[in-house]
This record gives structure tokens, C-alpha cells and sequence, in this order.
């Protein structure tokens, strides 16, 4: 019986391929290497390896390389987990979730690179945080979206928020700049689908996100983002919930934190539950994500 599913993604499978692990790093792996565990690139499958849009068919080879590469480095854990998902409808599932939100999305984070490349001075930010707000509108992403909260933190030097976001004025907007950005956003997201995936049914099973990615682990503990509910009927209605905090935006006065806040349409205190290590929970606010569910079998974790 599987008790828990480590979700790894892109770059913990790329250092397992290219034998470039750190120690620390493959220690941290091989303590997972247990019976009862099940080890899944579900993560680095929509990621995928072309830095662009993949295909069908991509994927499939996608998938087949990954499986192989987690089958040859643990022993214990469970590794089959793809050989489930490559079946042909969730590989066309897979494509179509990130054709759906490629456009928008893609444009958005586009502007954002090549808006932000350098820092902002003082007496600019409120102006250009009306843009980036005008521009989500007008493209119709949400302020809610990680997407357009990780741009925010950005533009008032939130440094994860940079190193993930990738701004560049000669390289911003370019397919495989926006691919990599975005893939970083929506693995956060995406894990959260998963993992609420995981806990609905009769069996209850834990969920753990691994990367090497020291960003993302930093942005994620910095939002303190965590799933929030999750409905399944013809579609997966997931909730993402994160906190908004003065340390995710390190250039904001106190007039500006508030401003931010309004934004987000966040406007008194809402406490949370305050997590060791993670930035303090006072603003709560929570991302709705819609999957089109298609029609087969569901995926089980054993």
C-alpha cells in the first residue's frame, strides 16, 4: 500500500540522469527510497524538456526517459507512476491543460520580463504597478494567480520572485524564456492539484514536492502557499491558497503593503495558521484553478 507520493520535478530527474547530484541531494533522495513509497514525475511531465509547447508525442518520449532514469536510481520506492499517466487520453490531457493556459498567461508573464528587467526607482513603482495590474486585466489573468503575484514581489525586488520571473529586456517574452518561468509558477500550482488529488478517497495518502530549485522552495515557504479544497465532477476545481506578507515585498513602504494588499482584494487582517520558517500568515488569499477532467479511469497512487 502506498502511504506517500514525493512529486519530483524537472531538475531533480535532469541531476538523476546526469549523475551531477549533490550529496546533500542524493542523500535527501535516497532517504525516500522506501517500501510504501512511490516516487512520480507527474511535475516534470507538464514541465517537459523542449522549452517550448510539447506534443503528444514528446511527452510520450518524455515520459519513457523519466520512467527509466527514477527505475534505475531507486530501489525501493515506486517508480512506475507514469506508465499509468501515458496512457494516450492523459498525455492529450496534459497538452491541452497547458495549450489552455499558455496565451494569456504567456503574454502576461512576457510583458512582466521584459517590463521589470531592472529594478524600478522609488517614485515609479505605484505606476508600474497599475500597468502590470492593467495589463492582467486586459489579458484576463487573475490578480489572484500566482502568475501575476509572483510579478508584484517582483517588481518590488522580491529576489526569488526575480530568479523565478527571469525579466530580461534583449531575451523577455521569447517562448522559451516565458516557458521556463511559467513552468516554475505552474509546478507550484499543479503540485497542490495533485497532492488534493492524492488525499480525496478512501485512502488518504501524503504528498511531498521535491526540487532543487532553491527559489521556488524559498517562494513557496515565503507565500507559505498550501492547498486549499478541491471538487471533482466533469472538471478539477483545485484551491491554492497563500499568504501575502511584508517580506515578499521588500521595496514596499508600509503605504504600499497596503496598497498590495487592496490589490489582492484583501483589505483586514485574516490570520492563518503560523508555520515554522514560513513569512507570517497575516493577509489570506485563495487561487481557484479549473481542469477539464476527461473521461477514464482514474489515476490511483498504487
Amino acid at each position: 500500500m502506498i502511504r506517500h507520493v514525493y512529486c519530483v520535478d524537472r531538475n531533480v530527474i535532469s541531476k538523476i540522469k546526469d549523475k551531477s547530484l549533490s550529496s546533500e541531494e542524493e542523500a535527501l533522495l535516497r532517504s525516500i527510497d522506501q517500501e510504501g513509497h512511490r516516487v512520480s514525475p507527474i511535475l516534470a511531465s507538464f514541465e517537459g524538456q523542449v522549452g517550448v509547447l510539447q506534443t503528444v508525442e514528446q511527452l510520450k518520449l518524455s515520459i519513457e526517459k523519466d520512467t527509466a532514469a527514477l527505475a534505475g536510481f531507486f530501489k525501493l520506492a515506486l517508480t512506475d507512476d507514469m506508465a499509468k499517466v501515458a496512457h494516450q487520453e492523459h498525455m492529450r490531457a496534459i497538452v491541452n491543460r497547458q495549450n489552455e493556459r499558455w496565451d494569456a498567461y504567456a503574454d502576461f508573464v512576457g510583458y512582466t520580463q521584459r517590463k521589470l528587467y531592472q529594478p524600478i526607482a522609488k517614485d515609479k513603482l505605484k505606476f508600474v504597478q497599475r500597468e502590470l495590474a492593467q495589463e492582467a486585466t486586459r489579458l484576463g489573468v487573475e490578480f489572484s494567480s500566482i502568475y501575476f503575484l509572483c510579478a508584484i514581489a517582483c517588481l518590488y525586488q522580491q529576489q526569488d520572485a526575480h530568479e523565478i520571473l527571469k525579466p530580461s529586456l534583449k531575451l523577455g517574452g521569447t517562448p522559451k524564456r516565458v516557458h521556463n518561468a511559467m513552468q516554475d509558477l505552474a509546478s507550484i500550482g499543479l503540485y497542490f492539484t495533485v497532492s488534493m488529488y492524492f488525499s480525496v478517497g478512501p485512502q488518504k495518502i501524503e504528498s511531498t514536492y521535491i526540487t532543487f530549485d532553491g527559489w521556488v522552495n524559498r517562494f513557496m515557504a515565503l507565500t507559505n502557499a498550501r492547498a486549499g479544497a478541491l471538487l471533482v465532477t466533469d472538471q478539477m476545481v483545485s484551491e491554492s491558497k497563500f499568504d501575502l506578507s511584508r517580506e515578499m515585498f521588500p521595496k514596499a513602504s508600509e503605504a504600499d503593503f497596503k496598497g498590495i494588499c487592496e490589490l489582492f482584494g484583501v483589505t483586514e487582517d485574516q490570520p492563518g495558521d503560523i508555520l515554522p520558517g514560513y513569512a507570517p500568515p497575516s493577509y489570506l488569499r485563495e487561487v481557484r484553478v479549473k481542469i477539464n477532467i476527461p473521461r477514464f479511469p482514474r489515476i490511483t497512487a498504487d
